[in-house]
C-alpha cells in the first residue's frame, strides 16, 4: 500500500466525518460540548472524593488516637481503683494489727502483774518459812548447846 492510497483512505474517512458532522450539527455540538462537561464533572467528582477520603483518613487517625487515649485513661482509672481498694484493705489489716498489738500489750501487762504478785507472795511465804526455820534452828542450837560448858 502506497502513501497515496493511505492518504486517500484518511481523506475519505475525514470526508465522511465532516459530511456526518454537517448533517448532524446538533448532535456533534452536543457531543463536543457534553464530553468535556462529563469529563470535567468526573474529574471534579474524583477530586472531591479524594479530598473527602483524605479528610476521613485524618479524622480516622485522630479518632483512633483519641480512642486509644480514652482506653489508656480507662485502664489507668481501673488501676487507680484497684490501688484504692488495696490501700483500703491494707488499712483495715493495719487497724486489726494495731488492735491485736494493743490486746497483746494488755495481756502481757496483766500476765506480768500476775507473775509479780505471785512472786511477791512466794517471796513473803519463803521469807516466813525461812524465818521460822531460823528460829527453829536457833532453838535447836540452844537446846543442844551445853550451857555449862561441858
Amino acid at each position: 500500500m502506497s502513501d497515496l492510497d493511505k492518504l486517500d483512505k484518511v481523506q475519505g474517512f475525514v470526508d465522511k466525518w465532516v459530511t456526518w458532522a454537517k448533517q448532524n450539527t446538533m448532535i456533534a455540538g452536543i457531543v463536543i460540548t457534553g464530553i468535556p462537561a462529563i469529563l470535567g464533572a468526573g474529574y471534579a467528582g474524583i477530586t472531591k472524593f479524594n479530598e473527602v477520603k483524605a479528610m476521613y483518613e485524618d479524622f480516622d487517625s485522630v479518632s483512633g488516637a483519641a480512642y486509644a487515649s480514652k482506653r489508656k485513661v480507662e485502664a489507668l482509672e481501673e488501676k487507680v481503683q484497684e490501688l484504692r481498694e488495696t490501700t483500703i484493705k491494707l488499712q483495715e489489716r493495719l487497724n486489726y494489727a494495731v488492735m491485736d498489738a494493743r490486746e497483746a500489750k494488755i495481756v502481757a501487762e496483766s500476765v506480768q502483774k500476775e507473775l509479780r504478785a505471785g512472786l511477791a507472795a512466794q517471796k513473803v511465804e519463803l521469807e516466813a518459812t525461812s524465818s521460822s526455820l531460823r528460829s527453829e534452828m536457833n532453838s535447836l542450837k540452844r537446846a543442844t548447846t551445853n550451857r555449862l560448858g561441858n
